[in-house]
């Protein structure tokens, strides 16, 4: 199939179910839904999922802890995650971006960028998934915990396909820069730390 074809959903069913379709064949069809975020771009919907994924991990981790909050209270908690998770998300995707081009890979930096997007799609699933769980009433942090890795490890391989398909790099690669900026995020505090320590 070529990109026009897997880019006709957006083209021809206009922006909203062109969108709905894009999510869902990222979802389900990883290489479809590349194929056409490469040739569309995809930067509002990727937007919309990220901005839907952290309402629903915020809202999602307040109906397991049985937390009502104010209004504003609730507006304040969702204002800070976004802007903390939205700052990495862009940190992320330029590190990635940067060590893939090192690596040998050809891709677009902006592509990488609405494709970890739309990796964050099943975090959507928090909200409904909180809801049946506090109904039922049974074990309910163990099943939250289990149903929240198995959301995580899904958009974890969403993101490794994304990295793959965009550069054309291997597994064993796309699994590295997957990791890498955590890796990062780990050995820079503590060389600074230790750093620090030398010097006192």
């Amino acid at each position: 199939m070529s990109e026009k074809q897997l880019a006709m959903p957006l083209i021809t069913r206009g922006p909203v179910l062109g969108s709905l379709d894009l999510i869902f064949d990222f979802l389900f069809n990883t290489a479809s839904g590349v194929g056409m975020v490469k040739l569309t771009g995809g930067y509002y919907t990727s937007i919309f999922v990220f901005l839907i994924s952290v309402l629903s991990l915020v809202t999602g981790g307040n109906i397991i802890n049985g937390r009502a909050r104010l209004p504003v209270e609730l507006a304040g908690q969702i204002f800070a995650y976004t802007a903390v998770l939205f700052i990495f998300w862009v940190l992320y995707s330029s590190i990635c971006h940067l060590m893939a081009e090192i690596m040998g890979g050809s891709g677009r930096a902006k592509d990488l960028f609405s494709m970890q997007g739309l990796s964050l799609a099943p975090f959507m699933m928090l909200i409904p998934v909180s809801l049946i769980i506090r109904f039922f009433e049974y074990k309910i942090n163990l099943l939250y915990s289990v149903c929240f890795v198995i959301l995580l490890s899904w958009s974890a391989f969403l993101n490794l396909k994304s990295i793959k398909n965009n550069y054309s790099l291997s597994y064993v690669r796309s699994a590295f820069l997957l990791f890498l900026p955590f890796i990062y995020a780990v050995v820079l505090p503590a060389a600074v730390f230790v750093l620090v320590a030398l010097l006192m």
